[in-house]
């Protein structure tokens, strides 16, 4: 088979191509413009349906998105929207459209709702997060009005080496090098007691080649560890493998407890069926992180 994918220059994209390359025997199309060698832009209607009529995929898999809390955050809907309507008027039977979407759809949720799975009343506040969930939404709408295969990821916090340098893992990485360097003297974090659902980036990978090679009986599967870390839990595992020698003072920036979110996921449903569970454990993950090995 034939499979695109878009977004494959990004963090998640990058291993999702790397893995079906070197695990199956697909033909895996980056999409990429053949003349100019730059990504698809999925703002670009007519680039789109060029893309498509040149390479006819079998499946598409969208990594492609704003992983950013600001309104261009707002044209994640938008790229998916585009993209599925030019696979209906392309006219071509692709088999299977996979989406990225976000734990972020679920936003706060209710101490009791923890672990959180699929069926979880969504409750997103932030940009990100509404417009992840504005984009599951009408991709669902559209597969459902054209009679196609669209299956979501909603993925958990994604973790692994060469992540962006703005997220969590990144800075405290960063805060605790500027201490072994002497530049700095303490780390700051905004709580100690705030968890998230890390996951790593290649569990991620082998999420999506599941899908690709089965076919699913849901619409959408939580991907995460199925375990809840806290900053102190993750800022010790940067610390243990910084080889930093003393205790290193830490300031907590906020007074306040955070929001409950979607801090666990229930994995269940991707793991009952596809027997899919995460290989990576957080300390795994973080300590490929910090090494010089690729």
């Amino acid at each position: 088979m034939k499979i695109a994918v878009f977004g494959s220059s990004g963090f998640v994209g990058r291993e999702v191509v790397k893995l079906l390359r070197s695990e199956t025997e697909h033909t895996i199309i980056e999409a990429i413009d053949s003349l100019s060698k730059s990504k698809i832009n999925l703002l670009d209607i007519n680039a789109i349906d060029a893309f498509l009529s040149e390479h006819k995929p079998d499946i598409i898999v969208n990594c492609a998105g704003v992983v950013d809390n600001s309104d261009i955050a707002k044209n994640n809907p938008v790229f998916t929207t585009n993209l599925i309507h030019a696979v209906v008027n392309s006219g071509l039977a692709v088999k299977r459209i996979i989406i990225s979407g976000s734990a972020a759809e679920y936003g706060e949720v209710m101490l009791s709702d923890l672990p959180v799975d699929e069926d979880t009343p969504t409750n997103p506040q932030a940009i990100y997060g509404k417009s992840k969930l504005e984009e599951t939404t009408k991709a669902l709408e559209l597969a459902k009005k054209h009679g196609l295969n669209i299956t979501i990821l909603r993925i958990f916090n994604p973790i692994g080496k060469n992540m962006h340098p703005k997220f969590l893992v990144s800075r405290l990485i960063d805060q605790v090098n500027e201490i072994k360097s002497g530049k700095r003297d303490v780390i700051e974090v905004n709580r100690l007691d705030a968890k998230r659902d890390y996951v790593d980036v290649r569990d991620i990978a082998n999420a999506f080649k599941v899908i690709v090679e089965n076919a699913p009986s849901y619409e959408v599967y939580n991907v995460g560890s199925g375990k809840a870390m806290s900053n102190a839990e993750l800022l010790n595992e940067v610390i243990i493998n910084s080889g930093l020698k003393v205790e290193p003072t830490i300031r907590e920036m906020a007074d306040k407890p955070e929001p409950v979110v979607a801090e666990r996921a229930d994995i269940s449903r991707i793991v009952s069926e596809f027997g899919w569970s995460p290989k990576y454990t957080l300390s795994e993950t973080v300590k490929g992180i910090m090494s010089n090995e690729e």
